[in-house]
This record gives structure tokens, sequence and C-alpha cells, in this order.
């Protein structure tokens, strides 16, 4: 994992996720951007499916946090932009 920060005071977290492999994300907002790979998001708006090239905003929630995973057994690169979480 690696973590940038920008101008704007947002962070910008690269995470790489091994095939099969599954991530609980931060429960402050911010938005997923598919680098590589086919990506899985559940959520408290429910699952969805993204491409390389897809981004979407991932709401806050301490009831349902987000969960990524990669699809079909290949490796998956996403950044997450927002502010700084705790992992």
């Amino acid at each position: 994992m690696e973590i940038l920060v920008t101008a704007r005071e947002e962070t910008v977290t690269l995470i790489e996720l091994a095939a099969r492999e599954v991530m609980r994300l931060p429960e402050t907002p911010h938005t997923l951007r598919v680098l590589r790979g086919n990506a899985w998001v559940t959520d408290a708006c429910g699952d969805r499916l993204m491409w390389p090239g897809d981004a979407a905003v991932v709401p806050s929630s301490t009831k349902m946090p987000a969960v990524i995973g990669g699809l079909g057994g290949s490796p998956l690169v996403m950044e997450l932009i927002g502010e700084e979480a705790a992992w």
C-alpha cells in the first residue's frame, strides 16, 4: 500500500490485492478508482461491479463498512481517494 498526499489535503492510497484477497475499507467517505483488474464492492449502497477506469463514491458507514475484492482470480489495483483514514 502506498499513500500520497495531494495539495488539497486529500490522501491517495494505492491498494493492491492478490487474487481471492478481500479488504475492509476505512469508514470515512472516499472515492474508489479501479486501475487494473475487475472489482467487487459491497457497501451501504449494495453490491456493485467495477472495471478498469471506473470510479465510485463510497459513503461513510460505521454500521456497514465497505469491502472490496477482485473478480476472476486476477490481482486488483485501485486508488482510494479521500481524507486520511485510520487503517
